[in-house]
């Protein structure tokens, strides 16, 4: 199915910029990351997972979707490769790199969502805001499991990260396929924006402007609220086709 994407990125407070996103509608395809390392580690983790995420779908960009199994299973290798080769690559200075990693793909009635770490993917139809993503987060893992967190402890939890691509141990990515309905916006973001803005919000700007504006306007937001990270949005939506004359 035909998509209009728009991206937006901003270094924030931060020294460097540790966030990378691709928004290739002519592939149906949307990827952020958010890289952790220190030094220029997370730059090169978030760069390299994506470069490679684009690569396999460019290359596989010929080949029919036979099934939304097909792409889940194009999702998985595409991620594994991402996870072998920023692996591969922590030597030195980049020991400790690794990078967080969330992407749509859109192919025909279906997209299909794949996240490793707490960047997110969130749909909003009909004005109403879905998360499809869950994150994995040590906070995540302790809410799943029913208990009550005080709020400092919290957000020292929502930053402790259980999976990560490049790092040792589990980089399995979650892997989902919905339906895709004329008007369906997809949102992809960092951290950067949800530490900050609630869900309540987010779904407000998208339901008010168009993607291209409510990228812009979303990291504005973070902005405002004092977001001390890295922020970075991604929106998608599949247009409504033009009623005939």
């Amino acid at each position: 199915m035909d998509s209009i994407g728009f991206a937006h990125t901003y270094v924030g407070r931060r020294d460097r910029n540790e966030d990378c996103h691709l928004a290739k509608p002519d592939l149906g395809l949307y990827v952020v990351a958010d890289g952790m390392g220190g030094h220029d580690g997370g730059e090169v983790a978030s760069h390299l997972a994506v470069d490679i995420v684009h690569d396999f779908f460019e290359r596989a960009a010929e080949r029919a979707i036979a099934s939304p199994h097909a792409a889940e299973d194009m999702m998985e290798m595409a991620f594994r490769l991402a996870h072998r080769e920023v692996a591969r690559e922590r030597v030195g200075p980049l020991a400790e790199m690794g990078t967080t990693l969330a992407a749509v793909f859109l192919h025909g009635a279906h997209a299909t969502i794949a996240h490793v770490g707490d960047s997110r993917v969130y749909r909003l139809r009909d004005g109403r805001l879905d998360r499809l993503t869950r994150d994995h987060s040590l906070y995540a893992e302790i809410e799943a499991a029913g208990v009550t967190v005080a709020i400092p402890a919290a957000r020292a939890f929502g930053h402790v990260i259980t999976r990560a691509i490049g790092v040792p141990g589990n980089a399995d990515p979650e892997i989902s396929t919905v339906e895709v309905e004329p008007g369906d916006s997809f949102l992809l973001c960092t951290d950067g924006l949800t530490d900050t803005v609630d869900d309540d919000r987010i779904a407000t700007i998208l339901r008010e402007l168009t993607p291209e504006l409510a990228a812009s306007a979303l990291i504005g937001e973070a902005w405002i609220n004092d977001s001390s990270d890295n922020i970075t949005v991604v929106v998608a939506q599949v247009p409504v086709p033009s009623a005939r004359a």
